[in-house]
This record gives structure tokens, sequence and C-alpha cells, in this order.
């Protein structure tokens, strides 16, 4: 994975590793590039693709009023591939909420 390209490469992953990442109790094993794999970085590694997806610059979400939720954004159909990220964004949160102890 690389860090520059945390998005591409997590969008790329996940599509190759669908079916592992959705069994029950699968644990997310990924690893920076040129780093050591660590459940630490596995956590990182969600929380960054997740505040990539969750930015105002994507256009697939929007910060509500109180300023403590996001809403799908309602121009989100012109963010291409807008489905395919709110799958991955959904599978993400999932996987968040598994590793959490």
């Amino acid at each position: 994975m690389r860090r520059s390209h945390i998005l591409e490469d997590a969008i790329r992953f996940i599509d190759v590793h669908k079916a592992e990442i959705l069994k029950a109790n699968s644990l997310l094993r990924v690893n920076f590039a040129g780093e050591r794999m660590t459940m630490a970085a596995n956590r990182e590694f969600v929380g960054l693709v997740l505040k990539d997806l969750l930015e105002g610059e994507k256009g697939l979400f929007t910060l509500s009023t109180n300023k403590k939720s996001f809403t799908p954004n309602f121009l989100s159909f012109l963010v291409p591939n807008s489905l395919h990220l709110f799958y991955i964004t959904g599978l993400l949160l999932a996987i968040v909420m598994g590793l959490v102890y």
C-alpha cells in the first residue's frame, strides 16, 4: 500500500480481496510500502482511507450542521464511481467495528 496513493491502492486491494474481507472474523492485513505489517498499520490504513473518502473535496459526503456526522451529498451522483466508493466506505466502516476491541 502506498501512502501517497492510499485511496487508489485501497480500492484495488479491497476489490481483489473482497471475498476474504467479507468472511466472518476475518482480519484485514495490509502493509505500507517499505514498512512492517502491524495491527496499528491496519487501523491506520482504515483511518486514512476513511478520512480520504469523507473529505468534502471528494463530493461523496457533507458534514452535517451539528459537525458531528456526515450525510451523503445530494450531488454525489456526479462523482465518478460514486456507488462503488459508497460501498467501499460501508465496508471499511464495518471493518472498523470489527477492529475495535
